[in-house]
């Protein structure tokens, strides 16, 4: 069992341009730390098809896979992935994410420090509030007596269920955690 699985989202909807992208950044940017490579396939029908798997020719080894079907977001498969894998730490990156620098990874890794419960990439201050909110305000004057009572429906869930600005939090386009806090 490794201490770390790197977990690349592989949606057959997006393509295999995409996984060919990360293929070349992976390979471009080493990770910098050991680990096992896992592609969570998500939507292929049957077996993982020939395109996607020239993408990993020359590997010193070949990725696991889980398969999934292509129901929900990102966050479902991760779930599904922690629960299903024994590694001690996880990193998830999505479709399109592509590594920018050498030693990408063991940044990551080095970060995740005791007390810190997951690292990321990129974060951000967004509240799903405001978003709503600019949503209401740009199609005023709404014209749908239907579209403006699911605005409001949407604005007060909102408020009821996220903090408002500042909201900091990480982006699920690339994460580290402890399979504990996952």
């Amino acid at each position: 069992m490794a201490e770390l699985s790197l977990v690349h989202l592989v949606r057959q909807a997006n393509g295999v341009q995409a996984f060919a992208q990360f293929m070349a950044a992976y390979r471009q940017q080493p990770p910098g730390c050991p680990h096992e490579l896992v592609l969570l396939t998500k939507g292929f029908q049957g077996s993982f098809p020939r395109a996607y798997w020239a993408h990993l020719e020359g590997l010193p080894k070949l990725p696991r896979l889980l398969h999934l079907g292509d129901e929900g977001f990102d966050l479902g498969p991760y779930h599904h992935a922690a629960v299903e894998l024994r590694s001690e730490l996880l990193c998830f990156v999505n479709s399109f994410s592509q590594p920018l620098q050498a030693g990408w990874l063991a940044h990551l890794r080095q970060a995740l420090v005791p007390g810190v419960g997951a690292v990321g990439c990129s974060g951000t201050f967004e509240s799903v509030v405001r978003s709503v909110e600019d949503l209401q305000q740009r199609t005023h004057p709404v014209r749908s007596p239907l579209r403006k009572l699911w605005l409001g429906l949407n604005l007060q869930w909102a408020r009821r269920d996220f903090e408002g600005f500042p909201n900091p939090h990480l982006r699920t386009n690339a994460f580290l955690a402890s399979r504990e806090v996952l």
